[in-house]
């Protein structure tokens, strides 16, 4: 399916670390008479909080940033967005909650951005966002708005919480919002998002190139507006190959998923994209893939 655009656009790997009950996570050290103890006060990682309270005592984090809330700090969390048992099979730094491939090495945690301080994302459509509640908000529907992290990945898989608060009163403006995979300019992107064109709610996977609209479709069972939605999207492309994009969209019960092939590049910057739409964002997850070996 084609559509013209009437304007154009639209860590490191961290630890697995859970402190124990009756741990005290400080430096053991050798008393006077032959046995162990712990330092008080130690603080391995220099960041200001002792090891005892620390959420992640050997990477650096003074801001403390749990964003689970299950006590592993998100430098140290495999799933730093998803409560989970810390569970890393293949032991390549992704939790098996969040991997996309769980069984399968080569994966790294490319960006986790909480939105717990000033979006500093680059604007390349419309206006800066802001932060409101732990949530990165773009409150303006009237116009399209993108923002961009300033990463540079092949293969990825992006996870985001979004939550639709109102659309245009307008009946002539398509209305969506999503992610933004493989960017390299505002006329050149996938995308994977939730769209209202005339009135009911669809999720949609394609890809914008030469001042056209491309994508698939699946029905989203729901209004656009409401609670949180789980946008997951995913690009595919083996080397000298098409790229491909899924994506899906979850919310209680309601789920759908389309995906869409192009023969561009799959490679390129991930961001955040609104038109239409107030929408708040409360989490952006980024995992860089291996490219697949070639199907021949």
């Amino acid at each position: 399916m084609k559509r013209v655009l009437v304007s154009v656009a639209f860590c490191a790997a961290g630890c697995s670390f859970h402190m124990q009950p009756g741990s005290s996570g400080g430096d053991d050290t050798t008393t006077p008479d032959g046995s162990t103890g712990t330092t008080p006060g130690a603080d391995t990682d220099g960041d200001g909080v002792a090891d005892v309270t620390d959420n992640c005592p050997t990477m650096p984090n003074a801001d403390q940033h749990d964003h689970d809330g299950d006590g592993r700090g998100d430098l140290c969390d495999v799933c730093p967005h998803l409560v989970d048992a810390g569970g890393d099979a293949d032991g390549d730094g992704v939790g098996d909650a969040c991997d996309p491939r769980p069984t399968e090495a080569g994966d790294r945690i490319a960006l986790f951005e909480g939105f717990y301080g000033p979006v500093n994302w680059t604007a390349v459509l419309g206006d800066p966002w802001q932060v409101a509640s732990g949530a990165a908000v773009q409150g303006d529907p009237n116009m399209q708005h993108q923002i961009m992290a300033g990463l540079s990945l092949g293969n990825a898989f992006v996870e985001a919480r979004v939550k639709v608060d109102q659309l245009t009163m307008s009946s002539a403006s398509r209305k969506s919002v999503g992610v933004v995979l493989g960017y390299q300019d505002t006329s050149d992107y996938f995308f994977c998002g939730l769209a209202s064109p005339q009135g009911y709610a669809e999720v949609e996977g394609g890809r914008v190139g030469d001042g056209q609209y491309y994508f698939n479709q699946d029905p989203f069972n729901a209004q656009m507006p409401g609670d949180w939605t789980v946008l997951q999207a995913r690009t595919t492309q083996a080397p000298g190959e098409v790229s491909h994009i899924d994506c899906t969209g979850h919310r209680g019960q309601v789920d759908s998923q389309t995906g869409y092939d192009d023969d561009a590049d799959a490679g390129g910057d991930i961001g955040l994209r609104t038109n239409g739409a107030n929408a708040s964002f409360d989490y952006v997850f980024v995992v860089e893939v291996p490219p697949p070996p070639p199907s021949s």
